[in-house]
């Protein structure tokens, strides 16, 4: 089963998304510039965005999203281990 949640209302909210990962549930978090503090929604430093996938990997999310299209591919495809 997948669950799709807007990162900042899980983040910002400090809502405890372990029951996910814990049962296998894919977590997608949209809107990844979001979270507090937010970062550009269309052009974040490739540092920031690096960031923000190892925070909300460290929350569970099994995949995020943003409106980061001007992004390289390397920067796009990155990968970190989900907590």
């Amino acid at each position: 089963m997948e669950v799709a949640q807007t990162a900042g209302h899980q983040v910002n909210n400090g809502y405890d998304t372990s029951f996910y990962s814990t049962n296998h549930y894919i977590l997608i978090m949209t809107d990844a510039y979001n979270v507090s503090p937010a970062i550009s929604s269309t052009s974040p430093t490739d540092a920031e965005v690096a960031a923000r996938l190892a925070l909300l990997a460290a929350d569970h999310a099994s995949i995020i999203t943003s409106d980061w299209s001007a992004k390289s591919a390397a920067v796009l495809s990155a990968v970190s281990a989900r907590s």
